[in-house]
């Protein structure tokens, strides 16, 4: 499976903060230990059918419903992430992981996340993923990112945005969670999910 590099919004807004490079409380940037990251967060896009087509709607300045632009946002690093997988199941890597941006309401607990967008037509990420898109998923995920960094969490952006800005987000909406636990599962990697903390799974390998 192929994973397609497509670094025009990093070459046109902003290519991402190094992961020893993070924010004091003043908004000052201030450099710290390099780290790895660990988690991953999975989005829907509340919106758009092709990557192609999100990506030249992101590179006119993500124009939204309210007429607003996120223009600004993109270029503060802000509302961006790394992977975008669209209903075909192709995968398009859109910042290098090796860095880190702004993509799930947690502040700068994002240095340590690889924000996973899945295309989803409907506004409030509605419809279901299909089997192409948790295909191409988990062989992101389990297959190339688990490979490359230490990751040891996934978690839905609802998640996050919920515990560290207080904000509700139907994020990645209608996703089959089942799907990730029986590949977990499949895959022989033992998983915690506390019930009280919804769509947060710790992971390890059963060795």
């Amino acid at each position: 499976m192929e994973i397609i590099k497509d670094h025009r919004i990093e070459n046109k807004w902003h290519r991402g903060f190094s992961r020893d490079q993070t924010f004091d409380h003043t908004g000052k940037v201030v450099k710290v230990n390099h780290e790895e990251p660990y988690s991953i967060v999975l989005h829907g896009t509340g919106g758009g059918d092709t990557s192609e087509g999100i990506i030249k709607w992101m590179l006119s300045g993500g124009q939204l419903s309210n007429g607003k632009s996120r223009k600004k946002q993109y270029k503060r690093g802000v509302a961006l992430f790394h992977y975008l997988i669209d209903r075909r199941g192709k995968i398009v890597e859109i910042i290098d992981p090796d860095r880190w941006v702004f993509h799930s309401l947690s502040w700068t607990k994002d240095r340590f996340t690889i924000g996973i967008e899945l295309v989803n037509p409907h506004p409030n990420n509605g419809d279901p993923y299909n089997s192409q898109q948790y295909e191409s998923l988990f062989y992101l995920i389990f297959d190339h990112l688990f490979n490359k960094y230490p990751i040891n969490t996934i978690v839905s952006h609802q998640r996050m945005a919920y515990k560290y800005s207080g904000k509700e987000k139907n994020c990645p909406g209608n996703f089959d969670y089942n799907k990730l636990e029986d590949e977990l599962t499949n895959r022989d990697y033992i998983y915690s999910h506390n019930p009280n903390y919804e769509s947060y799974w710790g992971i390890q390998k059963n060795e």
